[in-house]
Order: structure tokens, then C-alpha cells, then sequence
């Protein structure tokens, strides 16, 4: 069992910009029967993840401290776009390595083209979990989102 780390009770303000600059999701907000939400857009992002079969749009990256075996729900629903008014969207999770390690090598899953369902993930160990909201095509495909998060499944009573 890893230590939880100093930053992942609190939502964090990181530029959400890289794996490195991933905005924290507090577990608290994420625990909470409403679960954590972020309203942004991505029209003046960078390109950082380029991984899937679609996805080549701007994209904003966020990272949550998941224990073994919770279960991570993630959706978006997409606002208007910034050049056309609509956009496609795609949502991407990463597993970090050991116990503090925030690691955006290999995708564990990528959903291009999502809608508003709820994509899930159980960690299967300790550790962050790096969630990306991403365009699915490299024409212009970027604008404004919510993204909801819920953690579930949580050992401790208070999910800290």
C-alpha cells in the first residue's frame, strides 16, 4: 500500500498543460456524492497527446490518486467548439507507475468520439491516474467542456 501523497485530497490549479502539469482532482471532490467537475476549454492548448487512432486536437490533461481496486467513472459533455460550432471529443486515461510516479507513456484506454456515457476504470494498484480530454480529429477540433469525475469503491471511509 503507497502512501497517499501531500496533494491528493485538494483540487489542484496545475496548467493542465502535459503529464506534468495535469491539474490535481482532489479525493474529496471526487468521493462526494456529486463528484468533481471542471468547465474549460480547450481553444488555446497545446497538441500534447497523440496516441490514439483519432485524437490530434488540443487537449487539457488532469490526474486523480486512485487506491486498488476504486473504480474511476469519467464524462464530458461537450460545449460549442472554437472554430466550428461543434467538436468531437475524446477522453484518454493513463495508469502512473510506483507509488508517486505520474506517467503519461501508454494509454490504458482511449475513447474517441465519446458522448456523454460514463467511461469507468478500476485501478488496479496504488497510485495517479492521468485523465486527458482530447479532439478526435487534427482539423480545428477543440472547445469548451465539462468534465465529471466520480471515485467510488473507496477503502477508507472518507476516501483520503
Amino acid at each position: 500500500m503507497c502512501a497517499l501523497p501531500a496533494d491528493a485530497c485538494g483540487d489542484g490549479a496545475q496548467s493542465r498543460d502535459r503529464c506534468e502539469g495535469a491539474r490535481v482532482i482532489g479525493r474529496r471532490a471526487a468521493a462526494s456524492a456529486a463528484g468533481y467537475a471542471a468547465s474549460a476549454d480547450t481553444c488555446r492548448a497545446s497538441n500534447r497527446f497523440d496516441d490514439c487512432s483519432w485524437d490530434a486536437g488540443a487537449d487539457h490533461a488532469y490526474r486523480l490518486w486512485a487506491r486498488a481496486g476504486e473504480t474511476l467513472s469519467a464524462s464530458i459533455t461537450r460545449g460549442s467548439g472554437c472554430v466550428d460550432s461543434t467538436w468531437a471529443a475524446t477522453l484518454k486515461l493513463y495508469q502512473g507507475g510506483d507509488c508517486g510516479t505520474v506517467t503519461c507513456s501508454r494509454d490504458s484506454w482511449c475513447r474517441d468520439h465519446i458522448g456523454t456515457g460514463a467511461q469507468t476504470y478500476v485501478a488496479p494498484r496504488d497510485g495517479w491516474t492521468v485523465l486527458i480530454v482530447d479532439g478526435s480529429t487534427a482539423f480545428d477540433d477543440e472547445g469548451a467542456y465539462t468534465l465529471r469525475v466520480r471515485l467510488t469503491g473507496c477503502r477508507e471511509a472518507t476516501c483520503e
